[in-house]
């Protein structure tokens, strides 16, 4: 099976809003699409790290070491771009938030849709490569 790994990179605890919120969506994410996945040949493992530094905090990325995808930054797979601004939610222990900007939006708290698009990038690129002289693909 060609494990994918999401991994957030977060406290144990926290109440950065933005933190928590997309702790939470990964983990009902891995739940929720992880069984479709694995039928398809790609299971999801969730796992939490601790940020070395501020700028890790709210970092996700996703790796697949049985297709050679290094640990590699959801911003990285969807294209987009990742910067550091104020917190939304201030109140919290983090001043500054980790925020990815897509097509014009910016989101501190990574919703579903960003999530579920690169697991499924990840999926389907995997699957459209045919590695070294397949026959379905023409040999190359």
């Amino acid at each position: 099976m060609n494990t994918i790994i999401l991994r957030h990179y977060a406290p144990e605890t926290t109440d950065c809003r933005p933190i928590a919120e997309t702790a939470d969506t990964i983990k009902k994410l891995a739940l929720q699409l992880g069984g479709k996945l694995q039928a398809m040949g790609f299971p999801v493992s969730y796992e939490r790290a601790e940020a070395d530094n501020e700028k890790q905090l709210n970092l996700v990325t996703l790796s697949c070491s049985d297709i050679g995808l290094e640990e590699t930054p959801l911003e990285d797979i969807i294209q987009a771009e990742a910067t550091m601004d104020p917190c939304d939610s201030p109140d919290g222990e983090c001043k500054t938030c980790r925020t990815i900007i897509f097509e014009g939006e910016r989101f501190q708290s990574i919703p579903p849709g960003l999530i579920t698009d690169a697991l499924l990038r990840v999926a389907f690129s995997a699957m459209s490569t045919c590695g070294d002289g397949c026959a379905s693909c023409g040999g190359g």
